[in-house]
């Protein structure tokens, strides 16, 4: 994996804090290779045009993970990826769904890792 934070997307200088102390929830997207995110990008804006203005086109693993334990997190996603080459991904055309424009990627090194870090 190139990096743990999708093209054109930094890391928060500080992590949001809700009111009474919590921290914000985090959502894991996966940064893809430069020539995927082109076409997801292109893709993205031929086929929602009002979406490509909100967000980058982005691969998201998940939307709710607890944003107190995000070092621990850091250090798992780090753990279960080490010495790993950057896995293959198919994307699927993509469609309506829920509201949202989504196209459902297809990858076994991908849904190992997400099972993996759900496991955790």
């Amino acid at each position: 994996m190139a990096g743990l934070w999708p093209a054109g997307w930094a890391p928060p200088a500080n992590p949001s804090v809700a009111a009474g102390g919590t921290a914000c929830p985090l959502i894991l997207t996966v940064a893809l290779p430069d020539p995927l995110q082109r076409l997801a990008e292109t893709t993205r804006r031929q086929a929602a045009p009002e979406a490509a203005l909100r967000a980058p086109a982005h691969l998201t693993l998940f939307r709710h993970l607890p944003g107190l334990q995000q070092a621990a997190l850091m250090s798992d996603i780090r753990a279960l990826l080490a010495g790993e080459p950057a896995p293959s991904l198919l994307l699927d055309p993509p469609a309506r769904w829920g509201g949202l424009w989504v196209a459902r990627a297809r990858s076994p090194r991908l849904d190992d890792l997400r099972e993996g870090l759900s496991q955790r």
